[in-house]
């Protein structure tokens, strides 16, 4: 009996040694870990631009008294650690195979959806912020004040995400706004302007390649629909997709989307749309920085931003001037979705003035007089437009 009790108390300490050791594993493990992490920082340099998602990074935030009172250091460096983790792009793989092999089928927002599309959920909530209640007042006031002034057609073009178009490929327990009632409850505030249905043409083509898969933008095809809707409502001659040579420069694209998760499953094509009626054009960037010839920047497919052909990538300002002498000057304001939209409009326009106000900041009114505008398109994608912070430039 005695020695039973011993044996027990023996097991009892072997047990509690043995989960001590597994403790102490994994304290020193995360220790190692925090160590590594915090050796990797000090070490690398930090990357200024992500070549992989496109965009700039976060740079080491100053350290300050009124930082540190107000919590902005914590916060600032909170993002700085994220964008500037070591191997940041593997440990986004890893996390991405690892939820994977759970059977999630949604990975930081981004959903695994139907034909190896990636669908990047959009919240109501992405349309209720205070910020889209600004930018839909800043349009309907630019509506107001210029609409009835047109030679011609002033008219708004809001492209609904893929989420909202393509919903059938998501999971039914996927939930995403309904961003056509959003769209037009804008358009109703707007009713002076030539108002472009858009949703229900991409839906009509849903089951073609109107979406990249890896990335959030409309392709040549997709852009082209939404050509032909607005054609449709503003009363200009729409070129049928027969007048316009069609060709593949690239089937290696991987988009923003792929960015976010670091595992497509199939990358995309780029389409580019040519006029087939030779058409002379010139292309001036940012106040005659460059000077081009073409729409399209070749150089860029071999980058990780192959979108970027189209235009160049984005830009303050470009101004196309064409042989088509129809007196006819058109303002485009708009965000990147825009870039493979103005390739229709080449043989219809005397001059096609293109602005995106993230990079402008002179005078648009005053712009506006000076080039003599005949027609204004308004031109952005809805969860673009809504969250956009530079939308009150339309009142300068």
């Amino acid at each position: 009996m005695q020695k039973k009790i011993i044996d027990s108390v023996d097991n009892t300490n072997i047990q509690t040694i043995t989960a001590f050791k597994a403790d102490c594993i994994t304290v020193v493990m995360f220790l190692l870990f925090f160590i590594g992490v915090g050796i990797g920082l000090f070490i690398k340099k930090d990357v200024k631009f992500s070549e992989q998602e496109n965009r700039y990074l976060a740079e080491r935030p100053e350290l300050s008294l009124s930082a540190l009172s107000s919590g902005r250091y914590g916060k600032e460096y909170e993002t700085y650690l994220s964008d500037q983790f070591p191997f940041r792009n593997q440990w986004i793989t890893l996390r991405t195979i690892t939820e994977l092999l759970l059977q999630k089928k949604e990975v930081n927002g981004v959903y695994f959806a139907e034909d190896d599309y990636l669908i990047e959920l959009k919240d109501s909530e992405n349309y209720e912020s205070e910020q889209a209640a600004k930018n839909i007042e800043y349009l309907e006031e630019f509506v107001r004040n210029n609409s009835e002034g047109m030679d011609n057609s002033f008219s708004i073009l809001l492209v609904p995400d893929k989420s909202a178009v393509l919903r059938n490929k998501l999971p039914a327990s996927a939930e995403t706004a309904d961003e056509w009632k959003i769209i037009k409850e804008i358009y109703d505030r707007c009713e002076s302007a030539d108002c472009v249905d858009v949703y229900e043409e991409l839906e009509k083509h849903k089951e073609e390649y109107i979406y990249y898969r890896t990335d959030h933008h409309w392709t040549s095809l997709g852009s082209y629909y939404g050509y032909k809707a607005w054609c449709n409502e503003t009363g200009i001659r729409e070129n049928k997709q027969e007048e316009f040579i069609k060709t593949t420069v690239t089937e290696t694209f991987r988009g923003t989307l792929d960015s976010k998760v670091n595992l497509s499953l199939r990358s995309d094509s780029i389409d580019i749309y040519e006029p087939a009626e030779t058409v002379g054009y010139t292309l001036v960037y940012d106040y005659g920085a460059l000077t081009e010839h073409t729409l399209f920047d070749m150089k860029k497919l071999a980058s990780k931003d192959k979108y970027g052909v189209f235009l160049g990538g984005n830009h303050s300002l470009v101004e196309i001037h064409t042989t088509v002498k129809n007196g006819k000057s058109i303002l485009l304001i708009k965000d990147s979705f825009a870039n493979s939209f103005i390739p229709y409009l080449i043989n219809q326009f005397e001059n096609i003035y293109v602005l995106d106000l993230r990079y402008y900041n002179q005078s648009l009114s005053e712009y506006m007089e000076k080039r003599k505008i005949t027609d204004i398109l308004v031109l952005y994608s809805l969860a673009g437009f809504v969250q956009d912070d530079n939308i009150y430039k339309l009142k300068n």
